[in-house]
């Protein structure tokens, strides 16, 4: 049961309230924190929250504790979406953009693996022909 009062407020409510208006995923807010997803549910499910840990969840979503505490969705929403316009957000990413980077990256240390082996190909194949040819030197002394 919510009551209007700030104290009285379900803190975990209050977090997820939050979080969602300002649009971060759970995922993000607990990578922020270093954290897991599940702990970020079951924190958001909790009545009571000790001092730091909502001090740490408001930080982890860039606001003070007291605006944690005293938030109420109904007339922050303007005042958050605000806010959001006008700073870089750095949890909006796409993932399939990130892959895509990571899989570039991939690919280009694989291209130079590829070329150091074949590198190596090449200068052992150098090694053996000189081996070859200093032997055939060998055998055309000893026959003189």
């Amino acid at each position: 049961m919510e009551t209007t009062k700030t104290g009285n407020r379900h803190k975990g409510r209050q977090v997820k309230r939050f979080r969602e208006a300002i649009g971060m995923k759970q995922e993000v807010l607990a990578k922020e924190l270093g954290i897991t997803q599940q702990n970020i549910s079951y924190y958001e499910k909790q009545e009571e929250l000790d001092e730091e840990l909502f001090a740490k969840l408001a930080s982890g979503m860039g606001v003070s504790p007291d605006v944690l505490k005293d938030f109420s969705s109904e007339p922050s929403i303007f005042s958050i979406q605000e806010m959001r316009d006008s700073s870089q957000a750095i949890y909006n990413f796409n993932p399939i953009e990130k892959l895509m980077e990571q899989a570039a990256k991939i690919e280009e240390l694989y291209k130079d693996l590829l070329k150091s082996e074949r590198d190596k190909i090449e200068v052992l194949a150098n090694a053996n022909k000189a081996v070859l040819d200093l032997a055939e030197e060998v055998k055309k002394l000893k026959r003189s």
